[in-house]
């Protein structure tokens, strides 16, 4: 993935690195997905069909990190900004808009969602 990442091709290397920023999503490797799916929104948002795309995985992995404001900035602009965006992100981002609004600092589901973020860092390093 790195070498069609550096290819000339900004279409090609838009592509690829938001590929790249998904598979690490799937092995909730999110610390180094974010920077990848940044960078085609920086980088190569006129070289990209899939922005709206990379703003919901951005969103969900901050919200995945317990970036909980820059989560809930990012599936806000997903959801104004891509009314006709694929129905199952649509979904998926409105329902962790809900979860994220709704936290209170101490309460119950606050202490899951920081208790599934050091649960997943505990596997990534035991993986790595």
């Amino acid at each position: 993935m790195e070498t069609l990442r550096k290819k000339k091709d900004p279409f090609l290397a838009a592509a690829s690195t938001l590929l790249l920023g998904r598979s690490l999503i799937m092995e909730e490797r999110y610390e180094q997905a974010l920077p990848a799916i940044e960078s085609v929104l920086e980088e190569y948002p006129e070289f990209s069909d899939q922005i709206s795309d990379a703003i919901y995985f951005k969103g969900m992995c901050e919200a995945s990190m317990l970036k909980n404001q820059d989560a809930i900035r990012s599936l806000t602009q997903f959801l104004e900004n891509y009314p006709f965006a694929a129905e199952r992100m649509r979904v998926g981002a409105w329902q962790k808009l809900q979860q994220l609004k709704s936290l209170e600092e101490g309460s119950i589901s606050d202490i899951q969602q920081r208790v599934a973020f050091r649960a997943g860092r505990i596997r990534s390093r035991d993986s790595a």
